[in-house]
C-alpha cells in the first residue's frame, strides 16, 4: 500500500485524502496548490503534454492534470497515441467545428438546452417530468434522498435517524472515551477560548475567512454594499470637520471607509493624518462598563495593518472638546 507523507511536519498518512485534510488542518499557511507545486513539481508550473505550452488545472495535493481539458488527455483509449497524428486530428475538427479542441458535451449541451430549455433541473420541463414521477412512485412531488432515509430508518429501528439508537450512541461513547478521555468531543472544547482551542494564529484566520464570507453572502442577499451606520455619528464627525479643518470620511460624506483586507468598515477615517475614528453605541460594552474582547481585538488588528491612531468616542458623553485638542495636523503621519 502506498503511503503519503507530509514533506512539512513528515507525519505519515494511508491515503492522501488524509493527508490533504492534515496539510488543510495544520498547515493553513499554505494551500494544497501551493503544497503540490513546491514538494512535487519544484515550484515550476506543469504544462499540457500536448506541445500546446498552456498550464493544466491542479487536481490534488499531490499532482496537476497532465494535459488541458481536450487536449487529448487520454492517450491509451485515443487512436493517435503521437502527437504528429494528433495534430492532424486537431486540424480536422478545427475545418469541421471551427475548434481544434472540439469536444461532443458542447454538441449535447447545445442539443439538450434547445430541446429542454436548460441542462438537468434548470429546464422546467425536465424538472416537471422528475415531479411526476416522485409522485407516482412515492405519493409526494418533493420527495427526496433523506425522505428515503427516514422511511428506512423508522421501518428497520423505529426511529427516525441512526444515531438516536441506543446501542449507537454508547458505541460513539466509547470510541470518544478511548481517544479523547471524555464520552463526548466538545466537552474538550467547554469553557476554551477560540484562541485556545485553534492557536492565535489559525484562529484568526478562521475569524478573517467567516468574515469575509458573511459579507459575500450579506452583499448577494440583500444587494446592499455598505452596513448600515449611525446617523448621530455622521452629525458628530462633520462637527468635528467644521472645528478641526480636517477631511474624516464616514458614511455621509465619501462613505464608510472600508478595510477589504480585513473586512472591517470604520466609522471615520481622515486618511491624511492617518486617523480612525469608532463612535460606541451601548452595546459595544458589557455590564461592567468596559469594551468587549471583540472591539479590543477589531481596534488591534486596525492598528496593526494600518499604522493609526485610533479615537473612540462613546455615545452620550460630550467628548467633543477633548477629540479637537487630540487632533493636530501632522500628528500622526502613518507607521
Amino acid at each position: 500500500m502506498e503511503k503519503y507523507i507530509c514533506k512539512i511536519c513528515e507525519k505519515e498518512y494511508k491515503n492522501m485524502n488524509v493527508l490533504s485534510t492534515h496539510v488543510t488542518k495544520y498547515h493553513p499557511e499554505i494551500n494544497s496548490r501551493e503544497y503540490a507545486l513546491k514538494y512535487y513539481y519544484d515550484g515550476i508550473e506543469p504544462v499540457c503534454k500536448c506541445g500546446c505550452g498552456e498550464k493544466t488545472r491542479h487536481k490534488n495535493i499531490t499532482k496537476f492534470a497532465e494535459y488541458k481539458s481536450g487536449h487529448n488527455s487520454n492517450l491509451d483509449s485515443n487512436p493517435f497515441k503521437d502527437f504528429s497524428k494528433q495534430k492532424l486530428y486537431c486540424e480536422i475538427k478545427k475545418e469541421k467545428y471551427g475548434d481544434p479542441y472540439y469536444s461532443n458535451r458542447e454538441q449535447i449541451i447545445k442539443t439538450t438546452k434547445k430541446r429542454y430549455g436548460g441542462m438537468g433541473f434548470s429546464s422546467q420541463e425536465i424538472l416537471n417530468k422528475s415531479r411526476k414521477t416522485k409522485q407516482k412512485r412515492y405519493g409526494n412531488p418533493d420527495y427526496t434522498n433523506h425522505d428515503k432515509s427516514v422511511e428506512t430508518n423508522l421501518k428497520k429501528y423505529g426511529v427516525k435517524s441512526n444515531f438516536q439508537l441506543e446501542s449507537n450512541k454508547e458505541k460513539s461513547r466509547r470510541t470518544s472515551l478511548k481517544k479523547y478521555g471524555v464520552d463526548h468531543p466538545a466537552k474538550l472544547y467547554t469553557g476554551k477560548t477560540f484562541d485556545e482551542i485553534f492557536g492565535k494564529k489559525r484562529s484568526s484566520k478562521i475569524r478573517l475567512d467567516l468574515r469575509l464570507n458573511s459579507i459575500r453572502h450579506w452583499q448577494k442577499r440583500t444587494g446592499q454594499r455598505y452596513p448600515n451606520y449611525n446617523l448621530k455619528a455622521c452629525k458628530y464627525f462633520n462637527i468635528l470637520i467644521e472645528q478641526t479643518g480636517t477631511h474624516i470620511q464616514h458614511a455621509e460624506n465619501g462613505g464608510e471607509y472600508h478595510i477589504s483586507e480585513l473586512g472591517y468598515w470604520v466609522d471615520g477615517y481622515d486618511k491624511k493624518n492617518n486617523i480612525v475614528y469608532e463612535y460606541d453605541e451601548k452595546y459595544h460594552f458589557d455590564i461592567n462598563g468596559e469594551l468587549k474582547t471583540k472591539d479590543k481585538r477589531r481596534q488591534k488588528e486596525i492598528e496593526e495593518f494600518l499604522g493609526c491612531k485610533f479615537i473612540r468616542i462613546k455615545e452620550g458623553e460630550n467628548m467633543l472638546n477633548e477629540n479637537i485638542k487630540n487632533i493636530k495636523i501632522g500628528e500622526h503621519n502613518g507607521r
